[in-house]
């Protein structure tokens, strides 16, 4: 199984849902975080590969609703 997660910010990766990628990674799930570019090169994010989470560089506009950005709509 395949699991993306897409957050704004890393910090929300570390302090909400590092424990569950750790253990869904030990079952065999492929993680991978889409984040800011901007919040994701940093010094955390070496802990990250360390993790077996599969990074994604995605810009995230301030105040951005998905459901009403230009991409989601058909």
């Amino acid at each position: 199984m395949r699991l993306l997660l897409i957050v704004p910010k890393l910090v929300s990766y570390r302090s909400l849902l590092r424990e569950l990628c750790l253990s869904l990674g030990a079952d065999g799930t492929e993680v991978h975080l889409a984040c800011s570019h901007e919040k994701l090169w940093s010094s955390r994010t070496a802990a990250l590969t360390d993790d077996g989470v599969q990074m994604h560089a995605v810009e995230f506009p301030r105040g951005m609703n998905p459901p009403q950005a230009p991409a989601c709509r058909t």
